[in-house]
């Protein structure tokens, strides 16, 4: 279960940076990153869970309160990921909700957890 939430905290991460590359504009290149690379070299074994909650949910919201104040162009703004070609801001944040969710629901599950 640590690594999931780990997994989830740096995911959330990135899909914040690559956000705010997007809604910077010019259509940048945005960051990918290897999931497993990054839990051996970032040492998920010894992080602390509770910890990473909170920092997801400060990213979390930090990127809502950005999200809320921009102008509705911003979120047609698109960046190259390297595997999934262009996509808008709008599109990325579809895809940390749907990841986010996701993996809340491989939690519950790993918990035992019918609903």
């Amino acid at each position: 279960m640590r690594d999931v939430v780990l997994h989830l905290v740096d995911s959330e991460l990135v899909r914040a940076v690559q956000i705010r590359f997007v809604l910077a504009g010019g259509e940048p290149e945005l960051p990918a990153w290897d999931q497993e690379l990054w839990k051996r070299k970032l040492l998920y074994v010894f992080r602390d869970p509770e910890a990473a909650i909170s920092a997801f949910e400060q990213v979390r919201y930090g990127t809502a309160e950005l999200l809320r104040e921009c102008a509705p162009e911003a979120w047609a703004r698109t960046g190259r990921h390297p595997e999934f070609g262009s996509v808008t801001a709008a599109e990325l944040l579809v895809r940390a909700a749907d990841h986010a969710e996701a993996h809340a629901d491989q939690l519950r599950v790993m918990r035992g957890d019918s609903g």
